[in-house]
């Protein structure tokens, strides 16, 4: 009986659930595929999903035109502070130091042409084996938690 959300309208209504068709518009940048994260985990404050040596997005620019964009993205390094490099396409884009502690990170600008895009997350240092360092006995390697992230649009280029 809620109306539908931002972006959705209802298509058509049952005794027990709803269609809904998406009415959003197209966004310019979006990011298509996450590969090499661990699944999604969440607690009762956030959701994130943890990295071990590399993880990668593929980003797409729907326009014709290349843009300037910054990503804002929520993260936290596991056990310690780690340096943290972005590739676009093989280019190095920044550097940057992620606290353990959850925060938002900006980088950019970032020029995105037409079409996609991989957009690599490289750790500077090796991942922790959290079983390691906390006594849980998970064996995987950690080295930083993705939560949430915005695209911001800045311009386009001509």
């Amino acid at each position: 009986e809620r109306p539908a959300l931002d972006g959705f309208r209802v298509a058509a209504s049952f005794d027990d659930g709803q269609v809904f068709a998406v009415t959003a518009r197209t966004p310019a940048i979006y990011t298509a595929t996450m590969t090499r994260f661990f699944p999604r985990e969440h607690d009762p404050e956030w959701t994130w999903r943890w990295m071990g040596k590399d993880a990668a997005w593929t980003i797409v620019n729907t326009g014709a035109q290349p843009i300037v964009t910054t990503l804002g993205i929520e993260l936290s390094a596991f056990h310690r502070a780690r340096r943290m490099e972005l590739l676009l396409d093989g280019h190095h884009v920044q550097t940057l130091v992620v606290e353990p502690s959850r925060r938002i990170y900006q980088f950019g600008p970032l020029t995105v042409m037409p079409g996609g895009h991989e957009l690599v997350f490289h750790p500077a240092d090796a991942p922790t084996v959290a079983s390691d360092v906390i006594n849980t006995g998970d064996r995987r390697p950690l080295s930083v938690a993705l939560g949430t992230w915005n695209w911001t649009v800045r311009g386009e280029q001509p």
